[in-house]
């Protein structure tokens, strides 16, 4: 349910998901591969399966000081965040990111030049749309007076899943899903910058 990431010590992780036997809520963990993807195991549990808050669709990204970045989407509650600076092993106690999800499609993280992280995500609720905002000093910092508006008006909450890419002239380029009146979905894009 993510991008696999390749860590600065060469070995991959995977973000999963899952519901244990009688379980109510998904949980989410990661594991690990030393070789190339041929063989994967168990490495390190984000969220416990006891919460009453289920986790879904883990995203990680690791920032220059080695720490790794990790962001859960909510169906009934708001983002959430977690991090770990052992390359996966052991993650710090989950919090609320403060951004709204309930349900809406899963934050996207880049890495910028300057080390902050562009967050991009689906918000579904009216006026339904795609957004950005930076993250950052190592995670703790979210700037949620300077979100940026990237498309709004979308007809109901059937949208989203962006994902952002910089661009060699330092424009980035944001790739989610949309559909009009019609419900035939299609990709969209824009080309925008920070500044």
């Amino acid at each position: 349910h993510g991008p696999v990431i390749q860590l600065n010590n060469g070995s991959w992780l995977i973000p999963q998901e899952g519901i244990d036997p009688g379980g109510k809520e998904p949980k989410v963990w990661v594991s690990r591969s030393t070789d190339a993807g041929e063989t994967w195991e168990f490495h390190g549990m984000v969220s416990d399966s006891k919460d009453e808050i289920g986790f879904w669709e883990l995203r990680l990204l690791q920032i220059p000081s080695g720490r790794i970045l990790a962001t859960m989407r909510t169906q009934e509650a708001n983002f959430y965040q977690s991090h770990s600076d052992d390359q996966g092993k052991t993650w710090s106690p989950y919090r609320d990111t403060g951004l709204w999800c309930h349900g809406s499609s899963p934050l996207d993280m880049l890495l910028l030049e300057d080390g902050s992280v562009l967050c991009t995500y689906g918000q579904r609720r009216e006026p339904y749309g795609i957004y950005a905002c930076l993250l950052t000093n190592e995670g703790e910092r979210w700037h949620y007076d300077d979100q940026v508006t990237l498309r709004e008006g979308a007809p109901d909450d059937d949208f989203g899943y962006p994902n952002s890419e910089l661009m060699d002239d330092g424009s980035i380029l944001t790739v989610y899903y949309w559909h009009q009146e019609g419900q035939t979905r299609h990709l969209a894009s824009i080309r925008w910058t920070l500044h």
